[in-house]
């Protein structure tokens, strides 16, 4: 019989905080899951780590890459695999509380709801916690194409909604080009306003880095299907407006 959930994690370089995020998917109070993890040909000791803790159980799964192919190409992998009715997301550095998957199912249940998104607290590389992200209660595609508020790690869609549906092959910001294209199709994500997942800042990522945050985004603007070129700069106009206001302070998310 299928499982329930179905997870899925690409693996690169991940050594220092992997076992973190594996063992957070093994305390979940909802058991009935499966792991698809997707080892990206890391250089460090991620594959010896994902060995041992699928000894542990047989629910994880293990894809080997053999070169690095990046995080669109290996979730696609497991996507293929995957044989849950939900599809979950949980990225290789990222954590989620014990009841992230039973809180969150019952909740997109309760909503007769497809695809979901819950708050995020953001950590540092050490865990030390430095904020809190608030997903809106509801996002459609005209209110993501002013920005992303969503956590890839967060995230819960059903597999039958998710259809045919991949992450396209960017070098960036593929996950918030999914979303976009899931609601051009009329899909609302439904956001539940609990920090059930912890976002880990690391140094060097694309966050941190403003310039290539926005590069990345206008290359997911302009390659999004049925979008005027027009509708693409002014959804790019308001990303830059908004980004500047939050680091000047003045909006939350």
């Amino acid at each position: 019989m299928p499982p329930k959930v179905s997870i899925i994690m690409p693996v690169y370089n991940a050594e220092a905080f992997l076992g973190a995020a594996l063992q957070s998917v093994l305390d979940q109070t909802e058991t009935d899951w499966e792991l698809w993890a997707v080892e990206d040909a890391s250089l460090d000791l991620s594959d010896k780590i994902l060995t041992e803790f699928q000894k542990q159980t047989s629910r994880i799964h293990l894809i080997k890459n053999e070169k690095n192919e990046g995080a669109a190409k290996s979730r696609n992998a497991a996507l293929e695999r995957a044989q849950g009715r939900w599809i979950a997301f949980l990225d290789a550095d990222d954590i989620w509380a014990p009841d992230k998957l039973k809180r969150h199912l019952a909740f997109l249940t309760a909503q007769n709801a497809v695809f979901g998104a819950t708050d995020y607290g953001v950590i540092s590389q050490e865990g030390i916690q430095l904020a809190r992200r608030i997903v809106p209660a509801r996002s459609d595609f005209k209110k993501l194409l002013k920005g992303n508020p969503i956590g890839t790690s967060t995230v819960i869609i059903a597999r039958d909604t998710l259809g045919d549906l991949r992450f396209p092959d960017l070098h960036r910001r593929q996950d918030y080009a999914l979303w976009l294209k899931l609601t051009q199709r009329g899909v609302i994500c439904h956001g539940l306003h609990a920090p059930l997942t912890q976002y880990r800042r690391r140094t060097g990522s694309l966050s941190d880095n403003r310039m290539r945050a926005a590069l990345a985004t206008w290359q997911v603007y302009s390659t999004l299907p049925e979008i005027s070129r027009m509708r693409a700069f002014m959804a790019y106009g308001t990303y830059l407006i908004r980004t500047s206001l939050k680091h000047l302070g003045h909006v939350d998310h």
